[in-house]
């Protein structure tokens, strides 16, 4: 599977990541480190342990780095979480979390074949 493929597969954004960040070579990069990222444990770690400070932090980061990624629906429903716990509660958020854990887990799949 190639980047263009892989942004396809996720109904993502591969034209204008490519603009943005001039070439294949960095897409595939910066691809194969959101592998890596720990934002998404961070997020969940934080979600179940309740520690809503650490959870908006990290889902409003993980909403930054699909929006330079060009991940339009992890971004989408990042951005949606982050919404809800910027009031600083959970309350009414676990529907949207469960929809961000749902598109990541459909990412990951996609970047086990990347």
């Amino acid at each position: 599977m190639n980047s263009e493929e892989f942004y396809k597969a996720i109904n993502g954004d591969y034209l204008n990541t490519l603009n943005r960040l001039g070439n294949e070579q960095i897409v595939s990069h910066f691809i194969k480190e959101f592998k890596n990222d720990q934002t998404f444990n961070n997020l969940r770690t934080s979600y179940e342990n309740h520690n809503i400070e650490n959870a908006f932090l990290a889902v409003h980061t993980l909403k930054g780095i699909c929006a330079n990624l060009g991940f339009k629906e992890l971004e989408k429903k990042a951005s949606t979480l982050t919404e809800i716990l910027r009031k600083r509660t959970f309350e009414n958020s676990e529907e949207a979390y469960k929809e961000v854990v749902i598109t990541y887990n459909k990412i990951f799949e996609f970047l086990k074949q990347y």
